[in-house]
């Protein structure tokens, strides 16, 4: 099965998207590839540095409206093959990458697949990260063989989707993501339920689809941590309410209990549980 390869433009980008393309281009396989560019306000700046070395080998779309779900739909739309992969644009894919995220749709029942992302630091990890550096998020680098329903490991920044789960089931939902109005990330999960629930399809996690994904220097604090659990609680409760009513008692309680863990201990990952259930009770209580 052939790619076709989405990568969202980020403002200020332009050299790690360029390094981003040539290891797409420099990659060994037989397969057919397509490369898509989807950018918004910077367009015309994007035209200008990469459309020259580029050419024909890449297309460019402009995406208009502002959202990370908005760029990726508008670049499934235009995508022609089979599967239809995304990357960050500050990632670089190992050489097999191509061919071995195909490999994954070898299985009958898998619609969509992810793989392993290796960090790359912009600093030196300070002392009180070590015991937990994955709260960082953008990377997985697991080590557990190629499986089957392995959801949790599968990140938007190495991930791919066959082209006809959005043709059965619509797109990215654009209420979630980066840059919407309400709920600023969440819409990989939204969409892998929504995949399992219409289609039937599971995942799979191809620890050899490897990509090397910048950790950029200001994510290792921990007012970036909070936010960001904070924020991902909201957002994963966003998602609940879409099927279901949740009990703000029981939302308050389970913020309770991690308070309680983190005066106790006061561990990176009881922290993170914190602020995480925050998040929850927000989402919670706003929907009643």
């Amino acid at each position: 099965m052939n790619i076709s390869v989405i990568i969202c433009s980020t403002v200020n980008r332009t050299e790690d998207l360029k390094k981003c393309i040539d290891s797409l281009l420099n990659a060994d396989s037989s397969r057919e590839i397509e490369i898509i560019v989807v950018c918004d306000n910077q367009f015309n700046k994007i035209i200008s540095e990469i459309a020259d070395k580029y050419k024909e080998k890449i297309k460019i779309i402009n995406a208009i409206n502002k959202g990370l779900s908005i760029k990726r739909n508008k670049g499934i739309r235009e995508a022609r093959n089979e599967i239809v992969a995304f990357l960050d644009d500050d990632v670089i894919v190992d050489n097999r990458w191509i061919h071995k995220m195909s490999e994954a749709y070898k299985e009958k029942n898998v619609g969509f697949a992810g793989g392993k992302i290796i960090p790359e630091f912009e600093q030196d990890i300070p002392k009180w990260l070590e015991e937990d550096i994955f709260v960082l998020g953008g990377f997985n680098y697991y080590e557990k063989g190629n499986k089957i329903n392995e959801t949790r490991k599968i990140i938007g920044c190495n991930m791919s989707v066959k082209k006809e789960v959005f043709n059965r089931i619509g797109y990215f939902n654009e209420d979630f993501g980066r840059g919407a109005k309400k709920y600023s990330s969440g819409e990989e999960q939204e969409l892998f339920q929504r995949i399992r629930k219409m289609t039937g399809y599971q995942s799979f996690y191809k620890h050899d689809a490897i990509v090397t994904h910048k950790i950029q220097k200001e994510r290792i604090n921990k007012e970036y941590i909070k936010e960001r659990y904070y924020e991902l609680g909201y957002c994963n409760g966003g998602i609940t309410l879409l099927n279901s009513k949740v009990s703000v008692l029981k939302t308050y309680t389970k913020l309770l209990f991690s308070f309680i863990c983190y005066i106790l201990n006061n561990s990176l990952r009881n922290y993170t549980a914190v602020n995480y259930n925050r998040g929850l009770l927000k989402a919670v209580t706003e929907d009643n």
